[in-house]
């Protein structure tokens, strides 16, 4: 256990970098370039299944003359040559390894004689570590009793007598289990081929099995399996070849003699005398592994190195097999070993020496691109008392170093997904990249593993072409790369990778056309096509940065992110009457235009398309549309699918009828077949006229029945071929609408165009195909599904009564605020006929509000039983000053026009033919609001003549309207102002002073200031502000203060001047007294008031007083007026004003001495200073102010 432990310690140690014993790390192998060996052995070779397999596989090779294939071992061809010199052998050699561009090249010499090969060199070369190794010789010492170690005498016997060589000075290990490694240091050189620098190699021997007879047995027995172990030990030959020797310690056994010998067997005649220390078992195989290691660095030497291996010695029944890799295999011709079992074995028992210059009998070469192989020893003709297992390892050959070279690797992405594919319809381990040189020629193909990576290539230094290629580019997901150029330098490693080996993701994307199954994109009906919507789901199962299940929806956040091409995202909708929120679910409402949905930026997959809201009209389609997006080439990036088409069902009413004629006097009736009705479109439903021929009911015998479809949409049924002497049904109307909140279809039956007071109606739930209960349909009917695209009435119950008579007849209503319905016509109707908005008298007037518009409503009807045309409406003012206006006729929604006699026209300008029960309206007439007290009256008529009879008819309606008479309230104003006119005040003494704005100088504290010798003008305004009409208006003006009175006073009416009479009282020029109607004013600008002497106050005051027309009651106002004239300045305040000191002068208080100075020289003197003494004045006063201040 000991020794074991130092074997350990000998592989593991650190790497102490010294030639002649180097430390080696186990478990890790690096990746080089590749190299050759020549290994030669006495043995054989055994396939480990732990080995790395080769990574390159040699092509076709053109061998050298003389060397003839005879068969093959696995993929490796087997070539024979009768010329077995190592110089001719070496040319074989050279073609199998070839193109090979391995890291590195074990035992291979330059031209120049540098490198060296494998074999044993003193003083350089060791076998194990000291510490880990003994010699044959201490073996002589071991205790006799001790069974651990073997008895020195068998040991000799098996290995050191003979033609096998090994002495006392021989080092040796123990190998106690499986997997057990030892170490032969510096054994030569490895040429590494991206440098051109030579490294020195060890071997590394791994003991994976051995087998041994126990005398007993057959059959071999396991040595570990059993307990025991193997002797292990190597030496130089003597011609500097290495030779390795197994010898079995039976461990714990005492050693008996049995008579075995060594390779060569024993004579099996041993005495049978017992010695000491344990015995020695007779081997059967030895398999081990062996491995070149840099002894700089103390790695494995990368996997891509390329050995040849000599394999000598194939004698005695001995099978030699190698592990897998192997470029070729060489053996002489003649030769004495044969291929049996895919294994070279020696034809006989014959034990020879082989010679170490040339490829003789019993030997073959194997070319080998791994770093490590396996090699095993089979005695095939059993037990034959042979002592040990003898390898004679010859390191005489070489082959040519190649130049050096560098290195290549791949590592690609997807621009879109980097490495992370979408999903499983994308890979990378389906390309290839070849590398092409200068020459156009293929000297290595690359493929990718599924991370997108390629092996490291080694390359001769120079320009290359990188080609992608793919064996199945339906499975890759990607588009082929454009061809890259790459320079590869001796000892450097390119690596092509990012943007540079960046491909583009293959995307797809499809396109829904939406139409009906009978128009296509043409309106069918009523019903809209725009408003559908679809969602999409996936149609497979797959894993990858958006894993799914079939018949998940796809999401808009899902890698890589669809893209809306066409129509219009959804994120909700109703949905058999439920609102259902999408999320983030890829829905969307088709264009309005081409009515398509299109999604973009797809992976390759498949998916459907699915409608999960019908829009109004259609039943919903139920069917999976599916399409598949797969890649077509290595070309096309975005994949456009064929289109995909959904056919939409429009929803059909089926309409049933049954038609009966009455008899006379009401006795009944009868079906009847062969007559016809006709349903046509009414505006906004497309479609084709339809018609209903009564015949036997199929299921109750009877006459009279008829049923068709009828497209969603507004349509009318009218009788379009009788029965003579029977008039025909009434037209009725046919509704479908649809609730789109909460997905429900009406359908009603009416006998009104505006489908109006239904005879029939039923109501259907939309279903959209969900399964999920519509909250408003407790009173449907039935469901609307992609199934039942159909709804219905109750059947139609029709008679034909007998003709009667043509009687025109026309009705003419007129109301206010909204249309009144119609009456009796012909001039029937009693008053107040048409409702609360009907005013056809004086006493049931309307009171308008005064100031208010009234709008006006009217109706013209054709109540009789014959169409009417040449209908004039007249409008005639009856009472008051207002008149209507703005009338304006329509017919079914259209604005009529009137021709030259004043007949209503449509708008092709035919004359209106008014139908049965039609109606002409106006809403937009109005009356303006009304004077106070005053009665409107209007009169609206209307006159036609009966198509069929040719009579005229005419009826009128009138419509009465008032203002209330207010409580009549006195009240007048008087105004006095200068310059401009005043506006109307309170009045009746009311006001407060300065009321009437800027001009108004109502006291003597806010007297206008008048500039002397100015004449100032002055303005009055006298108006009724009350609610009654004013007379006997008497005006007053009174001096208050001053001397100067107003003059020129002339009041106006209307532009017209006014008189007074005897009394004072206002007179028009007729000479009656003037009234003054509410709101009404009389202005005076003419009055004048003359220049003020200086000093003077002005004040005046108008007045004014009036008698109510209705009350009797006399009311009054007055206003005052002020203005004023400054009083000039004496010179003493002349100077003061001059020389008084303003307030913040720096200079006051001496500017002020000065003033006063010169003011007491003024008064002391009392003299009353002309111009030219106050000149002086001033003059010396500015004289002496200068010195003050100096």
């Amino acid at each position: 256990m000991r020794k074991k432990r130092l074997l350990t310690q000998d592989i593991e140690q650190p790497s102490h970098k010294k030639l002649g014993a180097r430390n080696w790390k186990s478990g890790k192998q690096m990746l080089y370039s590749a190299g050759v060996l020549a290994l030669l052995m006495g043995g054989g070779a055994f396939v480990s299944g732990q080995l790395p397999t080769a990574i390159h596989v040699q092509a076709a090779t053109t061998m050298p003359s003389g060397f003839n294939q005879i068969g093959a071992i696995g993929s490796a061809p087997v070539y024979s040559t009768s010329n077995t010199a190592w110089t001719n052998v070496q040319k074989a050699v050279d073609a199998l390894a070839q193109e090979t561009n391995a890291e590195y090249y074990v035992g291979s010499k330059t031209s120049d004689g540098k490198g060296q090969a494998i074999g044993w060199y003193d003083g350089q070369t060791q076998f194990q570590k000291d510490g880990s190794r003994q010699t044959l010789g201490s073996l002589q010492s071991a205790s006799p009793s001790d069974l651990s170690q073997p008895n020195y005498n068998f040991v000799r016997k098996a290995i050191m007598s003979g033609a096998d060589g090994f002495t006392d000075s021989d080092y040796f290990t123990y190998i106690g289990t499986a997997g057990q490694p030892f170490a032969i240091h510096n054994v030569g050189q490895a040429f590494e081929a991206s440098t051109g620098k030579f490294v020195p190699v060890g071997i590394k021997i791994t003991v994976n099995d051995a087998k041994y007879y126990d005398g007993v047995n057959a059959d071999p027995k396991d040595v570990f399996g059993d307990g025991y172990k193997l002797l292990a030990t190597a030496r130089n030959d003597g011609r500097g070849n290495i030779t390795v020797g197994y010898v079995v310690v039976m461990t714990g056994v005492q050693a008996v003699d049995n008579g075995g010998g060594g390779e060569g067997g024993g004579s099996g005649g041993g005495t049978g005398a017992s010695y000491g220390g344990a015995t020695t078992g007779i081997p059967s195989s030895i398999n081990t592994v062996i491995t070149y290691v840099n002894e700089d660095t103390g790695q494995a030497l990368p996997n891509n190195s390329l050995s040849v291996m000599k394999v000598a010695d194939v004698d005695a029944g001995q099978a030699a097999s190698l592990s897998d890799s192997a470029l070729g295999y060489i053996v002489s011709d003649p030769t004495n070993v044969e291929l049996k079992d895919n294994v070279l074995t020696a034809k006989n028992n014959a034990t020879v020496s082989q010679n170490a210059s040339n490829l003789d009998a019993n030997s073959f070469i194997a070319v080998k691109t791994t770093n490590s192989f396996a090699l095993v020893y089979t005695d095939t003709l059993g037990n034959q008392g042979q002592g040990s297992i003898i390898e004679g390892l010859f390191g005489t050959q070489s082959v040519t170093a190649p130049e050096p070279n560098g290195f290549l690797t791949l590592d690609k992405t997807v621009a879109q997904y980097g490495k992370d594919e979408w999903n499983s319809h994308y890979s990378f381990d389906k390309l290839q990249f070849q590398v092409i040189d200068k020459n156009g020629k293929v000297v290595k193909t690359l493929s990718l593993n599924a991370e997108g990576k390629s092996e490291k290539a080694s390359l001769l230094a120079g320009d290359y072409t990188l080609h992608e290629i793919s064996s199945d580019w339906s499975l890759i997901g990607q588009t082929q790369r454009p061809d890259i150029k790459v320079t590869i330098k001796e000892g450097q490693t390119t690596s092509i990778s990012g943007k540079n080996l960046e491909n583009q993701a293959v995307v797809g994307q499809n396109t829904l056309e939406k139409s009906d199954k009978e128009t296509g994109i043409e309106q069918d009906g009523k019903a809209v096509l725009k408003d559908a919507k679809y969602a999409y789901f996936y149609n497979d199962d797959s894993t990858g940065s958006s894993p799914h299940k079939k018949d998940d929806p796809i999401k808009w956040a899902d890698k890589p992110g669809a893209k809306l091409l066409a129509g219009e995202k959804v994120t909700s909708a109703v949905i058999g009457g439920n609102k259902v929120d999408f999320g983030d679910n890829v829905v969307i409402k088709v264009s309005e235009d081409k009515f398509q949905t299109a999604l973009g930026n797809l992976p390759k997959g498949s998916y459907y398309a699915k409608e999960v809201d019908a829009p109004e009209g259609y039943a919903i389609d139920g069917e999976k549309h599916v399409f598949n997006i797969t890649q077509k080439d290595e070309k096309t990036s975005n994949i456009i699918t064929e289109n995909v088409k959904s056919l939409e069902q429009v929803i059909k009413a089926k309409i049933t009828l049954d038609k009966s004629v009455t008899l006379p006097e009401g006795q009944g009736g009868s079906g009847f077949n062969g007559l016809e009705f006709t349903a046509s479109p009414l505006e906004g439903t497309k479609a084709e006229k339809v018609v209903f021929k009564t015949g036997v009911n199929p299921t109750t015998g009877d006459d009279g029945y008829a049923q068709q479809p009828l497209t969603y949409g507004d349509w009318k049924v009218e009788e379009t071929k009788g029965h003579e002497g029977y008039d025909n049904v009434k037209p009725f109307y046919i509704h479908m609408t649809t609730d789109t909140e909460k997905d429900i279809l009406t359908i009603t039956a009416s006998y009104h165009d505006d489908f109006s007071e239904p005879f029939s109606s039923r109501t259907f739930n939309l279903s959209d195909n969900a399964t999920q209960t519509n909250p408003n349909g407790d009173d449907t009917v039935g469901s609307v599904t992609s199934d039942t695209p159909t709804i219905s009435l109750s059947t139609i119950h029709l008679n034909d009564n007998p003709t009667t008579p043509k009687v025109p007849s026309i009705d003419i209503e007129k109301a206010n605020d909204t249309v009144p319905n119609a009456g009796e016509g012909n001039d029937k109707d009693k008053a107040n006929n048409a409702g609360a908005n009907d005013h056809d008298t004086e006493e049931t007037a309307l009171n308008i509000e005064a100031g208010k518009t009234t709008t006006i409503a009217g109706r013209i009807t054709n109540n009789g039983t014959e169409d009417l045309t040449h209908i004039k409406f007249s409008d005639k003012q009856l009472n008051g000053s207002v008149q209507v206006k703005n009338l304006e006729w329509t017919y079914k929604g259209q604005k009529l026009s009137t021709n030259k006699e004043g007949e209503f026209t449509t708008s092709d300008g035919k004359l209106l033919v008014l139908g049965v029960g039609e109606t002409i309206t106006e809403t937009t007439g109005q009356v303006a609001s009304l004077p106070a007290r005053e009665l409107h009256g209007d009169e609206f008529g209307v006159s036609a003549v009966g198509v069929t009879s040719g009579k005229t008819v005419g009826d009128h309606d009138k419509w009465y309207a008032k203002t209330p008479t207010p409580t009549p309230t006195p009240s007048i104003d008087i105004e006095k102002a200068n310059d401009t006119l005043p506006s109307a005040g309170e009045g009746n003494d009311k006001d407060k002073a300065n009321n009437a704005g800027a001009n108004d100088h109502d006291t003597a504290e806010t007297a206008l200031k008048v500039e002397a010798g100015k004449t100032a003008t002055i303005t009055g305004r006298i108006t009724n502000n009350g609610t009654e009409s004013l007379t006997h208006i008497i005006f007053s003006d009174k001096q208050l203060e001053g001397s100067v009175k107003v003059k020129n006073l002339e009041w106006t009416y209307k532009g017209q001047k006014l008189s007074t009479n005897k009394a004072g009282e206002f007179t028009t020029s007729d000479g009656k007294l003037l009234v003054l109607t509410v709101g009404e004013s009389i202005t005076e600008t003419t009055g004048q008031l003359a220049s003020l002497p200086q000093g003077e106050l002005h004040g005046d005051e108008f007045g004014v007083t009036a008698v109510g027309v209705t009350s009797g009651k006399k009311v009054g106002d007055h206003d005052k007026w002020y203005g004023k004239v400054e009083k000039s300045a004496t010179p003493v305040q002349k100077i003061a004003n001059i020389f008084l000191p303003k307030t913040g002068d720096s200079k006051s208080i001496m500017t002020a001495i000065g003033a006063w100075l010169v003011t007491i020289a003024v008064i002391v003197s009392g003299v009353v200073l002309n111009e030219r003494k106050r000149h002086t004045l001033a003059m010396s006063y500015h004289k002496m102010m200068r010195k003050i201040r100096k």
